[in-house]
């Protein structure tokens, strides 16, 4: 097997992931994919690829490379995530081609009851993740306090 081939499982987790990615993730999977260097910017050299990705050839080609041509870029040509996005924003479309090739791969392997059942399975791990990591931060926070506190003391310094 060659680099540009991939095995059975391989597809069955790449197409697992990409049927549970929603509109954010999605746009976060491409840009990623697309910043090969991992610099996290796009350079003028990775846009055809962002291009090649978010529409097929045709007169939609054209008109999406003026626009991320034109968008605002750093001065070194080169884009954030952020600024991609909001050229997303102002044109969702952008990514409907890959929003419809991830339903049509829905549809078709377990169908859309299963993939939404695995999304909110998902979406509730993702929350208590999220909780888990504020309640911590928190616990950080107090304890860092608290250090500070015990430092002031043995430093005969009263604390703010």
């Amino acid at each position: 097997m060659t680099d540009d081939e991939i095995d059975f499982s391989e597809f069955v987790n790449a197409v697992g992931i990409f049927c549970m990615l929603g509109a954010e993730d999605m746009l976060k999977w491409v840009f990623a994919f697309v910043d090969e260097d991992g610099s996290h910017y796009i350079d003028q050299g990775e846009i055809p690829k962002l291009i090649d990705l978010l529409c097929a050839d045709g007169p939609m080609r054209a008109a999406v490379m003026k626009m991320f041509n034109s968008a605002s870029v750093h001065e070194d040509g080169k884009m954030t995530y952020a600024q991609i996005e909001e050229v997303c924003n102002h044109f969702p479309r952008l990514i409907y081609p890959l929003q419809r090739m991830q339903d049509h791969l829905i549809v078709n392997t377990f169908g859309r009851r299963w993939w939404k059942s695995k999304k909110m399975l998902f979406e509730e791990v993702r929350q208590q993740l999220r909780k888990e990591e504020r309640e911590l931060a928190k616990a950080q926070e107090k304890e860092r306090i608290a250090e500070q506190k015990r430092l002031a003391s043995s430093l005969g310094i009263k604390a703010l």
